[in-house]
């Protein structure tokens, strides 16, 4: 994705989606929590290769969300 010049970006994240979210799926009760912490895993990536997950047209990551997804890991885990 880096280092490669592909055509569809979103069909590579919608073909392995499932793939990168299953360890999140069992922890996190929201497909919404989920979908931001695989943006957050391929945003630290891209990051360190000195790259913006910005310029690769997925879903857009909200970095704020951070403390809304721990919340959702805690009502997962005690529920």
């Amino acid at each position: 994705m880096v280092f490669c010049e592909f055509t569809n970006i979103r069909g590579l994240w919608d073909k392995h989606f499932d793939a990168m979210a299953e360890d999140y799926h069992r922890t996190h009760a929201s497909d919404a929590s989920v979908l931001q912490l695989v943006l957050k895993d391929n945003a630290n990536i891209v990051k360190s290769m000195g790259k913006d997950i910005n310029n690769y047209g997925l879903l857009e990551l909200h970095e704020s969300g951070i403390s809304f997804m721990l919340l959702d890991c805690c009502v997962y885990c005690i529920s």
